[in-house]
């Protein structure tokens, strides 16, 4: 049956065949027809006939061949040649395929940078080390396969210092030679889970070197990541090469992401699943948002400028959601966006993706006079919102709230920036008696920065609600996972919560002045292993982690912490309840109660069921969360044409950051975004050329489809997400 059908149409979509890719499937028929079994080239036919079989191109397989891991010294020539080999999936050698190399690290040079695969499926190339000691890392690349990376590493030539003891055995001397070995040297784990890696350092003499500080380094890490600590955490699925390095010393460890059992829906089967997760690395109660959204007809709107309102605004796209649809809004540009003034922008419909990392030049960022943006509104629930790499940033006198969530049911984000308003950067609402009364519930906020709220009420994220609901039956706010975020430079409420069944775990907490994490009207809350870190703003007198009200702020409270560490104890072993280690204590504003332990009563001993749902929160200690989320938050990353990931810090949050690890920063909430350093600039940048505007830029399609416009962005891929949400994921459709 003729039907080259590259992608699988999605149920209830019509298939699209463009005619230049049904004209070149013909010329395949044709060509397969006229060669007799006798007279077909080896080449053509183990090209061609995976083709014809499977219906789609063939799945080739790009690995390592030889000269992996040499070492030699710098600034000379590798004994042995890079050899990488492409294979079908069946196993068979593939000639004729091109293949890039391209030195990433090291400063070294290549005897070819490109090469083609022999009759073995081979191709190579030569390597002459940097000319300083340490990491080579060279990649090889060839269209629609998988990058691989081969390493190699550069030692010193010559002497000079005592072996014995000459140097800094911290740093390295200059004459010495170090040897380093990774343990493990190889290991699986499931996306969010992690593992520890060590690295032993040893002299030339054997003598183990207890003071180097090794640096470990990850060469995919949007695969997996790995912190200051040795600790990989798995993001996406494959294989990532873990590099630990010490003076002229390397080892490597390689590291294998899959998803967890049952998490992939199987690249184009029916019935769409993503996994179970709106996106990989999606945790907590929200983090199934979008799962019911696949099967409806898919809507891409696309931002084309940065005004307030009409065509082609961030106003415009998110007013043109349907509920009946899977929206997806993408930028074409980048920039500074100032929401409409009467009305902010609002959210009122169900099952929308607001993908900021689609964001070209210095990615977008928003601000509202007085509010940027709302989820309220309308009669029906809203259900399956994701928000992902968005800054939110207002002005001292013009921006009362960056963004306020008044009504949601399955809702993440993801990679977000707040700061700088005068009342609320971020905020969770429900209050009875008033129009923001919607259910909230199934909500995960994560890897987001909440920063540097002004003077006139500097509060970090408030999740509240009115004194309506302090005695109601219900709350209506349940199923919170408010996890490994920063929320720095705010007096307090870095969060407050006020909701039920919420879990506040693995957060870094820094330069607070009145209050760290907070509690009032009620609720039941879980606070797990999060780090709060004084800073200049802190002083000494309220340094407890958590801080109910205990007056009439408060309520009917139930409390369980553990794991957590702050100033008053940095052992997370400690009783978070009583003595040296405690942790928890009545809220300063609470008069007579002011730094009391909080009452018997509303202690618990036991978790809430968080840890039993499928999308549970990867749980880390207080001090592997500190190193994971200073490398790994806010917006921060943006995507590029062909769907890769690359850097996109803005300068604010760049500060943020790096004031956390070094202890700095105001010693008072800012008066405006002036006093810490001024509002920055965002450059527009260039939109993705997309030319059947279906929102796959051409440029992915080209990289994993070798084609423009052949690609059906509603058609499922491997895991079960749509090809568009593989762009959005960064991740290989196939």
């Amino acid at each position: 049956m003729l039907g080259p059908s590259f992608l699988p149409a999605r149920a209830g979509s019509v298939a699209h065949v463009p005619s230049a890719t049904l004209l070149r499937a013909l010329a395949t028929v044709s060509i397969l027809a006229s060669l007799s079994c006798d007279s077909a080239p080896t080449e053509l036919a183990n090209t061609l006939q995976p083709d014809l079989a499977k219906g789609g191109p063939a799945k080739n397989v790009m690995s390592i061949a030889g000269g992996d891991g040499q070492t030699a010294a710098a600034g000379t020539e590798l004994p042995n040649p890079l050899v990488v080999r492409v294979e079908s999936e069946v196993g068979q050698p593939v000639s004729g395929v091109t293949i890039d190399w391209t030195v990433k690290a090291g400063g070294g040079s290549l005897s070819t940078a490109q090469s083609v695969t022999n009759v073995q499926g081979e191709a190579s190339t030569r390597l002459t080390l940097g000319p300083t000691a340490g990491l080579n890392d060279v990649s090889a690349r060839s269209r629609r396969l998988r990058e691989v990376r081969l390493t190699a590493t550069a030692t010193e030539s010559g002497g000079g210092g005592d072996p014995g003891g000459g140097g800094d055995p911290g740093g390295g001397g200059s004459g010495d030679s170090y040897t380093v070995t990774v343990t493990p040297t190889s290991a699986s784990i499931e996306v969010d889970e992690t593992v520890a890696l060590s690295a032993d350092v040893v002299n030339q003499n054997g003598d183990a070197v207890d003071t180097a500080t090794v640096d470990w380094s990850s060469l995919n890490v949007s695969v997996a990541s790995v912190a200051a600590s040795g600790l990989v955490t798995g993001r996406a699925e494959g294989t990532a090469r873990i590099v630990a390095s010490f003076a002229d010393g390397a080892d490597t460890a390689d590291v294998t992401v899959s998803e967890a059992p049952g998490g992939g829906g199987g690249g184009g089967g029916g019935g769409t699943s993503g996994g179970g997760r709106a996106f990989p690395g999606a945790e907590g109660w929200g983090a199934t948002a979008l799962e019911a959204c696949r099967a409806k007809p898919l809507q891409v709107l696309r931002v084309t400028n940065t005004n307030s309102d009409g065509s082609g605004s961030f106003a415009q796209a998110v007013s043109d959601v349907r509920s009946d649809r899977f929206s997806i809004i993408v930028f074409e540009t980048g920039g500074h966006i100032v929401a409409p003034s009467s009305t902010g922008i609002r959210v009122s419909a169900s099952c929308v993706y607001i993908a900021g990392q689609t964001a070209p030049g210095d990615g977008i960022v928003i601000e509202g006079r007085p509010t940027a943006f709302w989820l309220r509104g309308g009669g029906d629930d809203i259900t399956d919102v994701v928000m992902r790499y968005l800054r939110f940033r207002g002005k001292s006198g013009l921006t009362q709230n960056n963004m306020i969530i008044a009504k949601g049911q399955r809702v993440v984000l993801d990679h977000m920036s707040f700061s700088w308003t005068d009342n609320y950067p971020l905020a969770i609402l429900r209050y009875g008696g008033t129009s923001f009364s919607g259910r909230i519930a199934d909500l995960s906020i994560q890897h987001t920065i909440v920063s540097e709220a002004f003077a006139t009420h500097a509060t970090g994220l408030t999740i509240s609600t009115n004194a309506d609901l302090k005695s109601a039956a219900s709350i209506d706010m349940t199923n919170l996972s408010i996890h490994r975020n920063l929320l720095a430079g705010n007096s307090h409420r870095n969060p407050m919560t006020a909701a039920d069944n919420a879990l506040v775990a693995n957060n870094v907490i820094y330069n607070w002045r009145f209050g760290a994490g907070m509690m009032n009207r009620r609720g039941s809350v879980d606070w797990v292993n999060n780090f709060a870190k004084p800073g200049p703003m802190t002083g000494d007198v309220h340094t407890y982690v958590v801080n109910p009200y205990c007056d009439a702020l408060g309520g009917d409270f139930s409390i369980y912490a553990a794991g957590n560490v702050g100033p008053r104890s940095s052992d997370p072993n400690g009783d978070n309840w009583s003595g040296s280690t405690r942790q928890v204590s009545c809220y300063r504003g609470s008069g007579d109660y002011d730094g009391q332990e909080v009452p018997p009563s509303w202690r618990r001993s036991s978790e809430q069921p968080w840890r039993g749902i499928a999308t549970a929160v990867a749980l880390r200690t207080a001090q592997q969360a500190y190193d994971a989320v200073v490398a790994d938050v806010g917006a921060n990353e943006r995507l590029t044409c062909d769907g890769r990931w690359t850097g996109a810090l803005d300068p604010a949050d760049s500060r943020v950051i790096s004031e956390t690890r070094n202890g700095s920063g105001p010693s008072s909430p800012p008066s405006d975004e002036g006093a810490v350093g001024g509002y920055p600039s965002y450059s527009r940048g260039t939109g993705c050329t997309d030319q059947d505007g279906d929102g796959l830029p051409d440029a992915w399609e080209q990289r994993f489809y070798d084609c423009s416009t052949c690609a059906d962005a509603a058609a499922p891929g491997r895991d079960g997400y749509l090809l568009m949400e593989h762009y959005l994921n960064g991740t290989d459709p196939r």
